[in-house]
């Protein structure tokens, strides 16, 4: 395939390593070939598989997770093939397993890998890494993706500890490995953004990458976009002090107290009694790093929340909407973590202000380019860069394993904004200026059209005071759910939507009941109610859920007839009319006692069945027996929460209500 107008041999691959057969499987997607090689009673391809994969065939192999097991197990081969020559398939498979076992083992207890990723046979393309499916928070595993990209849930139909497999077992791992690679294609056209998922669609992240490695020399290519950010600051500064980047701190500045009277600029200050007697008491507080520190109180109507994990306002089961006198105003601040780093000189205090000086420059530099990056695709590769970098420098100031860390710093930032913005808000309230909703980069306020003056004054003064610059956006409507669920509107009908309301999702979400969401963006635009669309709706994926189970925890079927069906770790399952089963989760919970947990509870309507559904059956959608009743349930459930003053006829006003009318 062409990246950068080079011509790149890419294959996607994987492998299994079981006690008695090991197998490597390869997809050569531009000619639509496979090679599969096997190594077990029935077959000896191990020196057929080590010609294949040489550099001499591929520039690059394509994996999910490879770089710490798959290319760990594969370099090992390499390097002890040739001892090899007297050994049965079965005794070298053996070998091979061992191997894998201690690559897991190495894993688990935060062994290095044995073997760096410069010095493999062929280099890898990592999608695991490179869409950051390896952070803690957003870890993912194959089968996980595969369910977010509609694709076959196939879990591993032998135990690796087996000692001897059938021919038609062997078939069996066979096509398990197959579908796994199929799976790793489908991510690794999501990382060279040729996909129709919104979020992802012509994002080329491998070309990003690449771009990246020519303008700063930096092999990253299977660098998440923190770990590009981290590394090219930390290159950056170095050069800015002329070090080599081995020789920076490897270790952050640890504080045995934080005064937060340093934490808050001195341009904060405020007209109303009560909020300058806020800023008094937090800036009286001395915290310890670990502490938390959370304040919350009502102003003018309006429940905030501020503290070191972001602020917000309580914005639970509202509408808001524009009409002939007000507009419904929502006021971001632009990069505002950088931004609060640049003009208050925050840095960490045992890198000095050099680390400053250098982040400030690319600061400037991404502002001055950014124009220019939409007619220039090198242009739009380093500014791409610059953006990680800028992003990257707040979650490693509050990381203890970074060489950033400094506790303090990432308060400073994190109060910085809140305060600021609670100034904004106060200077829009006595103006008469009602704001209904903060996050920790923005407000959203009811802009009546006799205050657009006094309006746009306000905004000016306090871009001047805090340098900071606000961007606006107008909606027509606002609708929350809770201050974490909500859907808003654009004059020009574009959807913005968050928790209950998102109906795209990125990779380490869980897209489950997906219609539903889909159903509150049609009542909400259009009035469709959403019986009317659930009901019409066809597409099988949107209706189905995951289940994860994990540790020696499992997930199982159970019928009426307390019969059981044991299942594996992660099940997609819809609701189903024409179903006696229910799901549990099942085995020991944390304190040590059984564990039984319903899946999917009985509610209103009754106990709730469910159908299997890990591999997918193409069949006209009626056949699929749909229980719709469960998601219009749940979609009134919402409604009733937004809507609760609402009364007017059509309306469900309460849980029973919903019940009856979803029965027919």
């Amino acid at each position: 395939m062409k990246i950068q107008n080079k011509e790149y041999r890419i294959a996607i691959s994987d492998i299994e390593t079981l006690k008695c057969c090991s197998m490597f499987g390869f997809y050569d997607f531009e000619n639509d070939k496979w090679s599969i090689f096997e190594i077990s009673k029935f077959k000896n391809d191990l020196y057929a598989f080590v010609k294949f994969y040489s550099k001499g065939n591929w520039d690059r192999v394509v994996w999910y997770n490879g770089i710490d097991f798959d290319t760990q197990v594969i370099e090992y081969i390499l390097r002890n093939y040739e001892k090899w020559f007297n050994l049965s398939g079965l005794e070298i498979a053996d070998l091979i397993y061992q191997q894998a076992q201690k690559v897991i083992d190495d894993k688990n207890y935060g062994v290095f890998n044995e073997f760096r990723q410069e010095y493999m046979e062929v280099k890898p393309i990592d999608v695991y890494t490179i869409l950051g499916l390896d952070n803690e928070a957003r870890r993912s595993s194959l089968k996980k993706c595969a369910f977010q990209l509609d694709e076959e849930v196939e879990e591993m139909p032998i135990h690796h500890t087996v000692e001897s497999l059938t021919e038609e077992e062997t078939d069996q791992v066979r096509e398990y490995m197959k579908n796994d690679i199929l799976i790793t294609y489908k991510l690794f056209k999501i990382v060279i953004g040729d996909t129709d998922h919104p979020i992802y669609k012509g994002n080329n992240q491998l070309e990003l990458r690449l771009d990246i490695q020519d303008e700063f020399g930096i092999d990253c290519i299977n660098y998440s976009d923190i770990k590009i950010g981290d590394e090219l600051l930390k290159k950056s500064y170095a050069d800015a002090i002329r070090k080599d980047v081995k020789d920076l701190p490897k270790k952050g500045f640890f504080r045995k107290e934080i005064k937060l009277k340093f934490c808050i600029p001195k341009y904060v200050e405020f007209q109303t009694e009560q909020l300058q007697k806020l800023l008094k008491e937090t800036k009286s507080k001395i915290i310890k790093p670990q502490d938390k520190h959370e304040l919350e109180f009502v102003f003018k109507n309006t429940s905030y929340t501020i503290g070191l994990g972001g602020g917000h306002s309580d914005n639970t089961s509202e509408i808001w909407q524009s009409d002939e006198d007000y507009q419904i105003v929502d006021l971001d601040v632009g990069s505002l973590y950088p931004a609060i780093i640049v003009n208050n000189s925050y840095y960490p205090y045992h890198l000095g202000k050099e680390l400053l000086n250098v982040y400030k420059k690319l600061y400037l530099k991404r502002i001055e380019l950014k124009p220019l990056a939409k007619k220039d695709k090198k242009i739009a590769g380093i500014v791409g860069a610059i953006k990680l970098i800028l992003n990257s420098a707040y979650g490693k100031m509050g990381s203890m394993d970074s060489w950033m860390y400094d506790k303090q710093v990432q308060v400073s930032v994190c109060l910085t904004g809140q305060f600021a913005l609670l100034m904004l808000i106060e200077s829009m309230e006595l103006a008469g200026i009602h704001v209904f909703s903060f996050n920790t980069d923005g407000i959203t306020l009811k802009l009546h059209k006799d205050k657009v003056e006094e309006f746009k004054k306000i905004c000016e003064d306090w871009e001047n005071k805090t340098s900071f610059i606000l961007e606006r956006q107008d909606y027509k409507k606002i609708i929350y759910s809770t201050v974490n669920d909500y859907m808003a509107i654009t004059n020009d009908d574009k959807v913005k939507t968050k928790g209950d309301f998102i109906s795209e999702f990125e990779l380490w979400k869980n897209k489950s009941n997906r219609v539903v969401a889909l159903s509150l963006q049609e009542y909400f635009t259009k009035g469709t109610k959403p019986e009317d669309f659930i009901k019409n709706h066809k597409n099988i994926y949107d209706f189905c859920i995951m289940s994860r189970a994990t540790g020696e925890n499992h997930l199982e079927l159970q019928n009426d007839k307390n019969e059981n069906i044991k299942l594996k770790k992660l099940v997609r399952y819809y609701y189903s009319n024409n179903s006696s089963w229910q799901l549990f989760k099942r085995g020991t919970g944390t304190t040590g006692k059984p564990m039984n947990v319903h899946q999917a509870a009985p509610n209103d309507l009754g106990n709730i069945y469910v159908q299997y559904f890990n591999k997918f059956e193409d069949k006209p959608f009626d056949d699929y027996h749909v229980d719709v009743n469960q998601y219009i349930y749940k979609a009134y459930k919402i409604i009733a929460k937004v809507e609760k003053n609402k009364k007017d006829k059509n309306f469900i006003t309460s849980l029973q209500e919903v019940k009856q009318m979803s029965l027919f």
